[in-house]
């Protein structure tokens, strides 16, 4: 993938040293809702279902050393093994970043990554095994 600076970044202050092992997960969504709002998205929920996916993926990843999308299953089929119901989905990866806040920056420095963020979802899920990390987005179907 090309990565393209995302015109008009917003200006995000990615600093969240209080983030720590245990919570990273609530740092990134705290981060990743105060985006939506500066684009008037509706803040996302964090869903356990979709951690579980984003966390295997990340394990997956982790296990062939290898930054990628594709898995023995597609994504709409992980989901769907879950059991969520779903209208549109979408997922972010990244290698590499240590802390919540690198990978936030990079994810939001990336056109693509960054469109993800701001999409037309309303739940979430986050993985991250060693330096391997997984966002899936979900819009619900009702």
């Amino acid at each position: 993938m090309v990565n393209k600076q995302t015109p008009n970044a917003p200006n995000i202050n990615y600093n969240t040293a209080a983030v720590t092992a245990d919570n990273w997960k609530t740092g990134m969504l705290d981060l990743l809702n105060q985006l939506r709002a500066k684009y008037g998205k509706v803040a996302l929920q964090l869903d356990d279902r979709l951690n579980y996916v984003a966390g295997a993926h990340s394990n997956f990843q982790s296990n062939i050393r290898t930054m990628t999308h594709n898995d023995t299953l597609t994504l709409a089929v992980r989901i769907d093994n879950m059991g969520v119901k779903w209208r549109s989905i979408g997922e972010n990866v990244a290698v590499g970043q240590k802390t919540v806040d690198q990978v936030m920056q990079g994810w939001t420095s990336s056109q693509e990554h960054f469109n993800n963020m701001i999409g037309n979802y309303d739940i979430v899920g986050f993985g991250m095994v060693s330096n391997f990390w997984t966002q899936v987005f979900v819009k619900s179907k009702a």
